[in-house]
């Protein structure tokens, strides 16, 4: 496997596992819990959830528009996350600095997929 094409894998599948990991959060929390977060979090959310179900087939079927929406969402996330709730229930949360992190990885990579995938 080509090190672009194994990228590709890793930014697609980072996407619905984030939208998992808030389905496991709701499951513990309760469907409109927000904690110290916005009212409007829990809709934000949802969307997200929706969106990292989508960013994986973009990027397979069309991969720099896939590419180019993953660098858009995580851009977004990462603002919103840091903006309006960066010690929502915790400190420093497992969830903020995985967000962080695979948000560094989709930045890291994404000049690389864009130069060498078509479409």
């Amino acid at each position: 496997m080509r090190r672009v094409d194994l990228s590709r894998l890793l930014v697609a599948a980072g996407f619905p596992l984030g939208a998992l990991g808030h389905f496991w959060y709701v499951a513990v929390n309760g469907l409109w819990y927000h904690g110290r977060a916005p009212a409007w979090a829990p809709w934000f959310w949802y969307t997200l959830c929706v969106i990292d179900f989508i960013v994986p087939v973009a990027l397979w079927r069309f991969p720099k528009a896939g590419i180019g929406l993953a660098v858009g969402v995580m851009a977004t996330t990462m603002s919103v996350n840091l903006l309006y709730f960066p010690k929502f229930e915790h400190g420093a949360n497992l969830v903020l600095i995985s967000l962080l992190g695979f948000g560094a990885f989709v930045f890291a990579v994404s000049p690389t997929v864009w130069r060498n995938t078509g479409r």
